[in-house]
């Protein structure tokens, strides 16, 4: 769902605090190795303990580790700057909604916290990926550290704490001649015929951080059919090959049995959306600030304000993106044609809206 309220962004963003604390947040390379391929998984941990007793808890289960969405708890700062990209910078979903009622609810409930809560001298791993928050195109040696919010909290008030990491180093170097279409090939196969839901997960990371040309077919073939399905449609924002990806999928609409799902079209439009319009306008940091001053409450207007314009436009071009599959619809076949019909009709496309026969989606 393409609009966004303002009131989300109250319920998700917190107002984290730099405080001097004995909480301890370090980040590690699971595997003993610092050198890692362009286009190759880069899985690290995130390390937290204190030396303070009960003092700091653990944040609650629902703050997702996985990043999704533009905004996220979790950054990276990565020296140098060139060489890199952030693979969701044109994604759609700016904030995720999920613990919008998450933060202080224990404490606003629970006179005593179990032990097990606690952020204590034993560190509380918590998995990430790197190459969801940071893409690396040129070999080079990359400083990373990481800065986190929303996964400690105080016990005596509902304050998140912002907690800086140690800096890591760590080797990109370009991959072997043949290496990433070995890769590619492999985790085809792997989608094609496994039934093992962690490979077929794996495979489906695999394929999207390659960011290859060659792995554009494979992306779109298999996300709207594969368990790992969520893994590709990333994979399919964050391509560098964004024109290649966009026809892939329209030569899909003019397929006779191709059936055109809803999760496919929710795909479809926001690539393509992205693609005519750019990605939506980002709240700065002022319209992110729970504070209510002027200045904060002004910036979250003027950003509602570019929202709402971009939205208008989205609106525009769903009508526009819906003709065309209309347009292709006499020629679907059997299930694919059902499908596609039910699509349509799920969305509210009335039939007798203009089709654009003959035109570009994005005429």
């Amino acid at each position: 769902m393409l609009l966004l309220v303002l009131t989300l962004v109250m319920a998700v963003v917190t107002s984290p605090v730099l405080i001097q604390n004995p909480t301890r947040f370090d980040i590690a390379i699971k595997k003993p190795k610092n050198v890692f391929r362009i286009g190759e998984e880069i899985d690290l941990e995130f390390r937290f303990s204190s030396s303070a007793r009960e003092k700091y808890l653990l944040g609650r289960s629902c703050y997702p580790t996985r990043r999704t969405t533009l905004i996220s708890a979790d950054e990276f700062v990565v020296e140098p700057r060139t060489g890199i990209a952030d693979p969701l910078a044109n994604t759609t979903a700016l904030i995720w909604g999920g613990p919008g009622t998450c933060l202080g609810s224990v404490i606003g409930t629970l006179p005593t916290y179990p032990a097990s809560q606690f952020v204590s001298t034993i560190p509380h791993i918590q998995d990430r990926i790197l190459n969801e928050w940071v893409e690396f195109r040129k070999p080079g040696r990359y400083r990373i550290s990481a800065t986190t919010s929303r996964q400690i909290e105080n016990s005596k008030t509902p304050t998140a704490l912002r907690l800086t990491s140690n800096t890591l180093e760590i080797e990109i170097v370009a991959p072997e001649p043949g290496w990433a279409e070995k890769q590619a090939q492999a985790a085809m196969v792997i989608l094609k015929s496994s039934s093992d839901v962690d490979e077929v997960l794996k495979a489906g990371r695999t394929i999207r951080f390659l960011e290859t040309v060659e792995a554009v077919p494979v992306l779109v073939e298999y996300f709207s059919k594969s368990r790992a399905g969520e893994e590709l449609r990333q994979g399919l924002i964050s391509s560098p090959y964004r024109k290649e990806v966009v026809a892939e999928l329209e030569a899909q609409i003019a397929d006779p049995d191709f059936p055109i799902t809803r999760s496919w079209f929710q795909t479809y439009e926001e690539l393509a959306r992205v693609a005519d319009n750019g990605p939506p306008p980002k709240p700065n940091e002022e319209a992110l600030s729970e504070e209510y001053t002027e200045a904060n409450l002004e910036a979250r207007r003027l950003w509602g304000k570019d929202y709402n314009a971009y939205s208008a436009k989205a609106a525009a071009d769903r009508k526009r993106y819906l003709a065309a599959i209309a347009n292709a619809l006499p020629r679907k076949r059997g299930e694919a044609r059902i499908t596609t019909q039910n699509t349509l009709q799920t969305f509210g496309y009335q039939p007798s809206e203009e089709i654009h026969r003959g035109r570009s989606l994005r005429n």
